[in-house]
C-alpha cells in the first residue's frame, strides 16, 4: 500500500526552500553567534549538517522538494544559491546525509528548517546540526584555550567538560538555553566546542547539537 503524501506539508517545504514564509529566528544560530561575538570573535560561516533514516515515501518526497532524482552516493546540487552535498546511503531510499556551508547567516536557517522540517515529517525526527565557525587571531595556549571554553559555558549558562585533544581542547556541554540535544553515555549534551591553534591563529567550532563533522 503506497504512503499517501501530505500535500499540505510538501507545500510547506517548497515555501521554505523558496524562502516564501516568514521563518521565526533561528535560536540556535542566534544564541551560539552571540556567545562567539560576547568572546571578541567574528563569524567565518555556518555548517548545516545532518542524518536522516528515512520513513516510506521519504525519499520520493525529498526528490520532488529537490527538483531532482537523487542517486546513490554523493550528490551536489544548487540550493539557495549554495553548493548542497546530499549523500544517498543506498539505493533502497534508507538513509539520507547532508552538508551546507554558508556565511549567510540566512540562508543557513532557511537552510537548517528546511531539513529539520523534512527529518520530523518523513524521517525520525533526527536533530539537524548547525556548526558557527570562527577563529581568533592568536594562537592560543591550552590553558587560553580552557578559559575560552569556560566564557562560552558561562553566556550559555552551560555545565560539561573540556578535554585536551589533537594539540587543542574539545568541550561538551549542556545549555538550558539551547533547544533538546542528545543523549551520550546517559549525559544529556546540546553543544559542543572545538578550538584547533596553528600558524599564529585559533579555528573555533561551536555546533548544536553537536559538529557532526570536522571541517
Amino acid at each position: 500500500m503506497k504512503r499517501k503524501i501530505n500535500l499540505e506539508k510538501v507545500l510547506a517545504m517548497m515555501l521554505i526552500l523558496t524562502q516564501g514564509v516568514q521563518l521565526p529566528p533561528n535560536g540556535e544560530n542566534h544564541l551560539l553567534d552571540q556567545a562567539l561575538a560576547q568572546a571578541g570573535l567574528s563569524i567565518d560561516g555556518y555548517v548545516v549538517s545532518g542524518y536522516v533514516h528515512l520513513e516510506r515515501g521519504g525519499l520520493y518526497v525529498l526528490e520532488k522538494m529537490l527538483q531532482t532524482r537523487l542517486s546513490t552516493g554523493d550528490n551536489i546540487l544548487l540550493f539557495l544559491g549554495e553548493e548542497l552535498k546530499v549523500v544517498l546511503a543506498d539505493n533502497k531510499g534508507k538513509a539520507v546525509s547532508m552538508q551546507l556551508i554558508t556565511t549567510d547567516e540566512q540562508k543557513a536557517h532557511y537552510c537548517r528548517s528546511f531539513w529539520q522540517f523534512f527529518a520530523d515529517n518523513w524521517g525520525k525526527g533526527e536533530i539537524m546540526g548547525i556548526t558557527v565557525l570562527a577563529k581568533a587571531y592568536e594562537e592560543m595556549s591550552l590553558s587560553a584555550e580552557e578559559k575560552f571554553c569556560a566564557e562560552i559555558a558561562g553566556f550559555l549558562d552551560a555545565e560539561g567538560m573540556v578535554y585536551k585533544n589533537g594539540g587543542g581542547v574539545d568541550g561538551v556541554y549542556y545549555s538550558p538555553k539551547l533547544a533538546k540535544g542528545l543523549s551520550v553515555a546517559a549525559q544529556e549534551i546540546n553543544y559542543n566546542i572545538v578550538l584547533r591553534p596553528h600558524a599564529g591563529r585559533t579555528d573555533v567550532y561551536l555546533g548544536y547539537p553537536v559538529i557532526y563533522q570536522t571541517y
